[in-house]
């Protein structure tokens, strides 16, 4: 017998490089897996109703004899779409009871990001400092950052990503975009030629790290909004997974109103709900108001 020294190896971390078996044989009863982690979500039901008067519909505008109507649908579409991009951000996940019926509320990214800190859903070490490895909601209290700090960042950032592109989405409001535009001033260039629009369907501003390529695109609801001006959401496309009850994915349902009514009444409806794949992949970096050396 061998006499193994255990205090010594105490703390040391073993590597499990491969396995190997005897040539013709394999013994089933054991194998290789890992155990998945699976947090569930919700689909929430989200609508978004508009309605016109019998009047108003057969009443004809300078710029469109058919009238107000396709106005109508179009801003109701909007907003049905902002409220969905609202929850998919920042959306709990809950489940409660209102007048008698059963109400589902979504996560969010913020809410899955919150669950991988915690340490408790995905086992984890729990998070609570901006230097922990497993921080993946950046408060950055000072206000301030050094392309230091946010190098660390990107290098803990990259060091999930999808199996098909070493590429993340930024969006962010246009406080955070200058701060970073000054950061790099003078060093490197952020490029905004081609790809351009073939970029996630969008005008980018391209930015090649050592760890991997960071697009980024300032969000009109982030930079309209004071206290998300200067935050950005850090976001590997690959990994979300769009989802929705069969059956329930959004449309417009037309003629919702009643029998006797002297209007017409449509509106969007669905019932979605937002998977997200490894959140270690993700980031959301707040209060980057300046830039120091």
């Amino acid at each position: 017998a061998v006499d193994y020294d255990l205090a010594a190896n105490i703390g040391i971390e073993v590597l499990a490089v491969g396995s190997a078996f005897a040539e013709g044989g394999l013994d089933i009863s054991s194998g290789i897996y890992t155990q998945p982690i699976n947090p569930y979500n919700l689909c929430q039901i989200s609508r978004a109703p508009f309605s016109i008067t019998g009047t108003a519909l057969k009443t004809s505008l300078k710029y469109d004899e058919t009238g107000a109507y396709k106005d109508q649908a179009k801003d109701a579409s909007v907003a049905y779409m902002i409220e969905l991009e609202k929850n998919y951000f920042f959306g709990e996940r809950n489940l409660y009871s209102s007048g008698g019926q059963i109400v589902r509320t979504m996560g969010g990214l913020l809410w899955y990001l919150r669950q991988w800190e915690a340490g408790t859903t995905y086992g984890v070490t729990a998070s609570t400092s901006d230097s922990d490895d497993n921080k993946r909601i950046i408060d950055n209290a000072g206000g301030t950052i050094s392309d230091k700090t946010y190098n660390s960042y990107l290098e803990r950032l990259f060091r999930v990503t999808n199996n098909k592109s070493n590429e993340k989405l930024v969006l962010c409001g246009s406080g955070f975009l200058s701060v970073i535009n000054q950061m790099y001033m003078g060093r490197v260039c952020l490029d905004a030629s081609l790809p351009f629009t073939d970029t996630y369907g969008m005008d980018v501003v391209k930015h090649k790290t050592p760890f991997g390529t960071v697009y980024y695109k300032t969000h009109p609801l982030m930079s309209q909004n004071a206290i998300l001006r200067n935050n950005a959401f850090f976001l590997d496309m690959q990994n979300f997974v769009y989802r929705y009850l069969d059956g329930r994915d959004v449309a417009l349902l037309k003629n919702r109103q009643a029998n006797d009514a002297d209007y017409r009444k449509d509106e969007w409806l669905g019932e979605t709900g937002l998977e997200i794949r490894f959140p270690e992949s993700h980031m959301y970096l707040q209060n980057v108001q300046d830039f120091v050396p």
